[in-house]
């Protein structure tokens, strides 16, 4: 799901309440001491700045050893996904300029790699996004998120985070989800969602995936063809991609993502 809000609604409070959380920060603003001990008490897993937080790479090569990999992680939340969608505009400006959007056009793909690793981890996945100015005809028409303007419609669900007194208020702004109609009012914070939604299915644990099994889906859902995944195995010295290891399935994904998927 995706959270929208402004500065100091309290999107980063709630989200940090969800258990075995694997925080993304791509802000660096969970250095702050608040931020850290929430981090510390719920024991949640940080991947900061120094760590790649904001490199596209990094982030794609995480979500995917969630799918892979035996974890105990129940949630992951990137903070904010504004600020990295920026990072990969900023980069492809700076390689071709950002002349009729060329920019965005570059960066898209990134977003779009993310999108397909989190369809495929069976976890609670949160993105948090600044909020900005939406416009109707011309004039300001209430707020919107601030990212891809398509973003909403590869979610489930997307909520708005408001203050309201003493208390963080999620209004349902997007629903593919009966129990969360549009327009309903709930607080924002781990228990309230859960017991919505349904706590079973939000702490059931993922399991992780055959590297070889996700080569087969990519290259059966791309269509790769025979000559190209023959000259995979040729080269590895294996007769199926099932015999691959980690580095050589690891290569043959990237070269889907890169060349087929984009």
């Amino acid at each position: 799901m995706m959270v929208s809000g402004n500065a100091g609604s309290g999107k980063t409070f709630g989200a940090l309440g969800f258990p075995n959380l694997f925080f993304i920060d791509t802000e660096g603003g969970a250095t702050e001491p608040e931020y850290t001990a929430s981090l510390q008490k719920s024991g949640a897993l940080y991947m900061g700045i120094d760590e790649g937080s904001q490199n596209a790479i990094d982030v794609l090569e995480a979500f995917r050893d969630l799918h892979v990999k035996q974890h105990d992680r129940l949630t992951v939340c990137v903070d904010s996904l504004t600020k990295w969608f920026n990072m990969q505009v900023q980069e492809a400006t700076e390689r071709v300029g950002s002349e009729y959007g060329i920019d965005k056009k570059e960066a898209l793909p990134w977003m779009r790699k993310l999108i397909r690793y989190m369809d495929l981890i069976d976890m609670n996945v949160i993105l948090i996004c600044h909020s900005k100015t939406a416009y109707e005809n011309g004039q300001p028409a209430g707020t919107t998120f601030d990212c891809w303007d398509k973003l909403e419609y590869e979610l489930d669900m997307w909520l708005e985070v408001t203050r309201e007194g003493g208390k963080h208020i999620a209004t349902v702004r997007k629903s593919r989800v009966a129990a969360f109609p549009l327009g309903h009012r709930v607080d924002w914070n781990f228990d309230s969602l859960a017991d919505i939604y349904g706590r079973a299915d939000v702490v059931k644990q993922a399991k992780p995936v055959d590297n070889g099994e996700l080569l087969k889906g990519l290259i059966s859902k791309f269509s790769i063809d025979e000559k190209t995944v023959k000259r995979w195995t040729d080269k590895a010295g294996v007769k199926n991609v099932t015999e691959l290891d980690d580095k050589q399935t690891a290569l043959c994904v990237d070269w889907i993502n890169n060349n087929a998927a984009a």
